[in-house]
């Protein structure tokens, strides 16, 4: 950890964000005169970030590059200052104690017309529970310090931005998970749900198993045997596990493959098949991927592709 970076100047911060946290573009009109600081902390895969700034922007872009086989989330909590987030059709002002999840893959844009002081939490999609559509529904979404949960998880959240030393070990990847399981709680909350809850040696398997998971979406030949052969677990235990989590392993597996392969769709630079994305993403049958992604997202895989040809239409259909 460094043990605080202080940076003088924009040109400085954008490399120091760009190699630390994720590509962005950064706007400023301080420039030359530009200051910030960075404190960080890694726990496993997850990666913590307490920033002051002056005054700017961020934006993430579509990227250039292939993109991750888990897609990266990132929990954002207000500490001083306020910060605007958008992503989407959301828009949302955080203030002091105010927090959001957002997916860091997909273009988001944040500006801070003053001074701030930010948590930020980037993790890997697979530590979620939730699916990547219900993700995507609350991508941006404010959730406040003063309702429900948001009463609980604030306070904690502004806990572990004044102490992220205690992040080590064991005791730090509990806590790591109990942080994303904490904010998932709230945005459940939010949307009138609840999420199960695993006992720490069975989480720590679920997300091993998620990851192996996320590595070999592409395989058409992945299935539950080969999942709890490679896991050292019975095929039986398998299924326990994601049963848990209210879901299936053929159905955790089916929600990933149809959102990356979604993900392709919308992107302008790949100019792959319908077919072809759908077999890179295990689906062999073109008429049965239709269907699932329909069923899913409301419309046929032509349409949506259609319909994103229309820059006004882009940022909704990828709700």
């Amino acid at each position: 950890m460094r043990l605080p970076l202080r940076v003088h100047g924009l040109s400085r911060w954008r490399q120091t964000v760009n190699s630390l946290i994720l590509p962005l573009a950064i706007e400023s009109e301080h420039g030359d005169t530009f200051e910030a600081e960075l404190t960080t902390r890694t726990v496993g895969d997850v990666r913590f970030f307490t920033v002051w700034a002056m005054p700017h922007t961020l934006t993430r872009g579509r990227p250039a590059y292939e993109m991750p086989p888990d897609p990266v989330y990132t929990i954002t909590l207000q500490i001083e200052g306020s910060g605007t987030l958008e992503q989407q059709d959301t828009i949302s002002t955080l203030r002091p104690g105010d927090f959001a999840i957002y997916d860091s893959t997909i273009p988001f844009r944040r500006v801070f017309t003053d001074e701030s002081r930010t948590l930020i939490i980037l993790f890997p999609q697979q530590f979620v529970s939730l699916p990547p559509r219900e993700l995507a529904q609350i991508a941006g979404a404010r959730i406040s310090r003063d309702n429900g949960l948001g009463r609980i998880v604030s306070p904690f959240l502004l806990g572990i931005a004044a102490n992220m030393d205690a992040l080590t070990g064991t005791f730090g990847s509990t806590l790591t998970q109990s942080v994303i399981d904490m904010v998932s709680a709230a945005v459940l909350e939010a949307r009138g749900q609840t999420t199960p809850t695993t006992t720490e040696v069975r989480h720590t398997l679920l997300v091993s198993v998620r990851e192996y998971i996320m590595t070999r979406l592409r395989d058409p030949d992945l299935s539950p045997t080969t999942i709890a052969r490679a896991n050292f677990i019975s095929t039986r235990r398998l299924h326990s596990l994601f049963q848990e989590t209210g879901t299936t392993v053929s159905t955790w597996v089916r929600q990933r493959r149809l959102d990356m392969a979604r993900r392709e769709l919308a992107d302008p630079s790949r100019q792959h098949s319908i077919h072809e994305i759908a077999a890179g993403w295990g689906f062999a049958d073109p008429s049965h991927f239709s269907k699932l992604f329909r069923a899913t997202y409301g419309k046929s895989p032509r349409e949506f592709r259609k319909q994103l040809e229309h820059p006004r239409q882009r940022r909704s259909m990828l709700e």
